[in-house]
């Protein structure tokens, strides 16, 4: 909008309107978004830009500093402020061809989300099936590999637990819980069938042998 200026009209207009938004030559301790914005636009000094980016909060206004900005330095520091993938990547857009600092930065900050999100969705789906495959478990609870099963998936959330949301993790303990139960009272029922057993064998032995003796006497 002032391009007729002269540049060194331009430089003293900028340090003019630059100095109506310092208080004696800083930032406003109660600085306003916009504020912190005309700061950082109109500044030739990184050092007080920065200070007004990392008070800045609004990543619309960050991202329009990152583009717009004379001062290269200045354009990375407002970049390295957003977190939000889709103004990483309106930014990546707008600095291709034209600042190789930014774009890469977009470029990394951007393939970092996608790695993220490859990672979550592998968790959530891995968390996803151990829930499918215990409810299963406790479905067929009369199985003969219910044990073997049971102690398989108990591994599995051994390695996943550390990785799980409070919901997620409440969840899981309580399909468990469940199993394990299950699991208990398969191991009581087989300690009791396995001790009627030995009784009853233990009574044939006797029976056995009270009948030997009587053979042998008559």
């Amino acid at each position: 909008s002032c391009s007729w200026l002269s540049k060194a009209e331009r430089t003293t207009l900028k340090a003019e309107l630059l100095s109506r938004q310092l208080d004696n030559g800083n930032l406003p301790q109660n600085a306003t978004e916009e504020q912190l914005r005309q700061i950082a636009l109109l500044s030739s000094d990184s050092s007080l830009a920065s200070s007004a980016l990392e008070r800045l909060q609004n990543e619309t206004l960050l991202a329009e500093i990152a583009t717009d900005h004379d001062i290269a330095q200045i354009r990375l520091t407002a970049a390295t402020r957003l977190t939000r993938k889709d103004h990483l990547q309106s930014l990546l857009t707008a600095s291709q061809g034209r600042d190789k600092a930014v774009y890469r930065h977009c470029k990394n900050q951007l393939n970092a989300f996608q790695q993220a999100e490859a990672a979550e969705s592998k968790r959530q789906q891995k968390i996803g099936q151990l829930s499918d495959q215990l409810e299963h478990l406790i479905r067929h609870a009369e199985s003969p590999d219910f044990s073997g099963r049971y102690q398989v998936l108990q591994t599995r959330w051994e390695g996943l637990k550390d990785k799980t949301s409070d919901d997620e993790k409440a969840a899981l303990s309580a399909l468990l819980s469940q199993a394990e139960s299950l699991e208990n009272a398969r191991r009581q029922a087989e300690a009791e069938a396995q001790a009627k057993a030995e009784a009853k064998e233990q009574r044939q032995r006797v029976i056995n042998r009270i009948q030997t003796l009587t053979k042998s006497q008559a």
